[in-house]
């Protein structure tokens, strides 16, 4: 794809300075689009809980996979369990180290893949996989960097 090279970010003001999970979120803004190359995912939020049933994927860089020191995307499936204000949890989703970051999406017959919520973390010492839930603020932010051009 080339090379392309940051010109601004942003991340939560409140993870910035104080380490709140609840505003842990960045964007890095590319001097070039490249996501008509690479692809584009969809952002999707809503006021309502996310069912039980609801099947989604994470996806990211870890650290380490099965004990090997590659690093290859890592993909993990599995459902929410607890949908709170601006959290989500599971218990089946397998994270770890490097994954944060990485999109909790799902396939949506109308749209497409659509994210609901970056990855915080997971490990084996904790019962549930986080991740930030994308809300009305958060999905206005997000979206407002599609109408920007490098």
């Amino acid at each position: 794809y080339g090379t392309a090279t940051a010109v601004a970010y942003e991340c939560g003001g409140n993870w910035a300075n104080n380490g709140d999970p609840n505003d842990d979120w960045g964007i890095i803004r590319l001097n070039r689009n490249i996501g008509d190359q690479t692809g584009w995912l969809g952002l999707h939020w809503q006021s309502e809980s996310y069912s039980s049933t609801r099947n989604v994927d994470l996806n990211g860089y870890p650290s380490v996979v099965n004990n090997q020191s590659t690093k290859l995307m890592h993909v993990s499936f599995g459902h929410i369990d607890i949908s709170e204000a601006r959290m989500l949890k599971s218990d089946d989703l397998d994270a770890s180290g490097g994954n944060s970051g990485g999109p909790c999406y799902y396939h949506d017959a109308t749209h497409g893949y659509v994210a609901i919520g970056i990855l915080q973390g997971g490990s084996n010492n904790e019962s549930y996989t986080t991740v930030l839930r994308i809300d009305q603020w958060l999905f206005n932010k997000l979206t407002s960097y599609t109408t920007l051009r490098a």
